[in-house]
């Protein structure tokens, strides 16, 4: 019995599950990054358009998703959606469907109610309203049109940031986390600075995330936000994760890649299961989830992709039934795809099992095509190798 692989076949499994994993949506040679939808809204009596991003294996999979609500949506929906992917792509959070909000009064949407003696900005004051649409059609529009998990990131620019802290501060249930980029907390005479010191004195069971950022922007913007810190610092109840990190190298157009990328690191600050651990095999593996899905407040599972890596670590091992072990997990937890009949043929063409190595090449063939997976001419080739090999007909 041959329980080995060469060095160079794990290389060659290793660098087509990296191929694999980073397929872009592709269609007639175009790169589809999202698509745009229009709904109208009861609540603001007027059409929005959202651009939406799903992960490139969405198709491919019935995965669920967490989902990003990103304010001003057409300034940062490019660079969020690459941020999202990329960290993702490396393991250090799950993959995302991003909404991009589009505007059509910022300054009306993104504000609470001004005092009643500020006349500059006529439109100001209709943050509570465009957080009811948010909440009772936005939403539940995503929810419905797509797989999506229970936890929801707001994140907000300038205006943007203000909406993000007073939302926290005013429905803090609607979202369960925050990324609130150089927030214009001077608003109303710093009215939200005011509301967060009582907000978290009465709410000591409040278990949110808020990542907030300045760059180098004056006085104006740093007055409030020193403030705001110091009321975090000394307001702040047990079970609430924050972090404040001044961009001083930044200034207030430039902050909004560097924080949303801070930002999303931060908060999935220890995803990534290491592959160092491939020993402890399965029971390893799901007692590291079931750790992230306590701190996450939902339950979360695996990725293919990740569960897929620690097999070919195992089998890189020459730890070969804990492999087979880890494949059909996957095969378990991931029944739709295709990959994962064709990494369980690697295994057990490891383990000189041929005949169930070629029962998941033909099996990852015909999962392929029933799910027009980009990589199904890979799979037919490694069935004419696994056919070759056992000296029958192709």
């Amino acid at each position: 019995m041959n329980g080995t692989l060469t060095v160079k076949r794990l290389l060659v499994l290793l660098i087509i599950q990296f191929l694999n994993d980073g397929n872009t949506s592709a269609q007639n040679n175009k790169i589809v990054i999202g698509e745009t939808a229009k709904i109208h809204s009861k609540v603001l009596n007027e059409d929005r358009s959202i651009t939406v991003y799903v992960p490139p294996d969405y198709k491919l999979t019935q995965t669920k998703y967490p989902v990003v609500y990103l304010l001003d949506g057409p300034d940062h929906f490019h660079h969020v959606t690459g941020i999202v992917r990329f960290l993702a792509q490396q393991g250090l959070m799950p993959d995302m469907v991003v909404v991009g909000i589009h505007n059509t009064d910022r300054t009306r949407d993104l504000t609470p109610k001004p005092d009643s003696s500020d006349k500059q900005l006529p439109t100001a004051g209709g943050s509570d309203q465009f957080l009811q649409f948010l909440t009772d059609e936005l939403k539940p529009f995503v929810q419905k049109k797509y797989r999506t998990d229970p936890f929801e990131i707001l994140i907000g620019h300038s205006f943007g940031g203000l909406f993000a802290v007073h939302t926290m501060l005013n429905t803090p249930d609607v979202f369960d986390a925050y990324i609130a980029v150089s927030p214009s907390l001077w608003w109303n005479k710093w009215e939200e600075v005011k509301h967060a010191e009582s907000f978290l004195r009465s709410h000591r069971d409040f278990k949110k995330m808020l990542y907030v950022t300045l760059g180098n922007e004056g006085i104006q913007m740093q007055s409030p936000m020193d403030s705001f810190v110091t009321v975090l610092e000394k307001n702040a109840p047990p079970g609430f994760s924050w972090k404040y990190q001044s961009m001083d190298k930044e200034n207030h157009g430039t902050t909004p890649h560097r924080s949303i990328y801070d930002g999303l690191e931060w908060m999935y600050t220890g995803w990534s299961y290491p592959l160092s651990a491939a020993f402890k095999g399965l029971a390893g593996l799901e007692q590291h989830y079931a750790g992230l899905s306590e701190r996450f407040g939902y339950k979360i599972e695996p990725s293919e992709r990740i569960i897929n890596s620690l097999g070919y670590v195992l089998l890189g091992n020459l730890q070969t039934a804990e492999a087979i072990k880890i494949f059909q997990f996957n095969i378990s937890s991931h029944p739709e795809s295709a990959n994962v009949y064709d990494s369980m043929a690697d295994a057990y063409e490891a383990f000189d099992e041929m005949e169930l190595a070629l029962k998941n090449c033909e099996q990852a063939c015909l999962q392929g095509k029933k799910i027009s997976d980009p990589n199904l001419a890979i799979y037919q080739k490694h069935l004419e190798k696994i056919k070759i090999k056992m000296g029958k007909k192709i």
